[in-house]
């Protein structure tokens, strides 16, 4: 099978449109994920092509009284939010940035839903068991990040970070990726699933 390579410029600016248009549209994120969400100052965006994947696999995993953790839930904790409304879950949802945390906190209470989230790396101080864990990471190599226009165009420090956080998965771009996976095996029940959502444009599947 041969797969089109598109040209890394028109994919960066297909991805731009896209974070403005559809990703940061209140109308479209309640159509997808069913959940109200106001966007922080400054913006980010409510979810990537990455949500859509993990979604769907979740609906393969959860069931009523389960209990999951939603590892680096960002500003809107859309996951979480999303699955508490299909199922009834007892739900975890992680973020190390703490003004994430407090909006992810709002944006549970403005859906109604009773959500615990807890300020830390990835699952550090977590208590399991869980029968399911979901986690759409940073996964972009540093060298290939540090060159994004999108990076290059933010002066304010802590912006940069955020965006570094966001999207870096480390040197090779798969380190947040194996640290979860470490971490999250011994939270897991027997017969638990992990779940990641990557781009494989900027990860190798090895």
């Amino acid at each position: 099978m041969r797969v089109a390579a598109f040209p890394r410029p028109l994919l960066l600016r297909a991805n731009q449109v896209l974070r403005r248009m559809v990703y940061s549209s209140t109308l479209l994120t309640r159509v997808a994920f069913g959940v109200r969400l106001t966007r922080t100052t400054p913006p980010v965006s409510f979810w990537e092509l990455g949500s859509l994947a993990m979604m769907h696999a979740l609906r393969t995993q959860l069931r009523d009284d389960m209990r999951m953790v939603d590892v680096g839930t960002g500003p809107y904790a859309i996951m979480a939010l999303w699955a508490m409304r299909r199922w009834r879950l007892d739900v975890v949802a992680t973020e190390i940035e703490p003004a994430w945390c407090a909006w992810a906190e709002r944006m549970a209470a403005a859906n109604e839903r009773s959500l615990e989230v807890v300020c830390c790396d990835l699952l550090e101080g977590i208590s399991g068991p869980f029968d399911a864990a979901c986690f759409v990471p940073p996964f972009i190599p540093e060298e290939s990040f540090s060159r994004s226009p999108a990076l290059l165009r933010i002066s304010d420090p802590h912006q940069r970070e955020l965006l570094w956080r966001r999207s870096c998965g480390g040197p090779l771009g798969w380190e947040t990726v194996d640290r979860f996976y470490a971490m999250v095996g011994p939270l897991l029940r027997p017969g638990a699933s992990a779940f990641v959502s990557i781009n494989h444009y900027h990860v190798s599947p090895e």
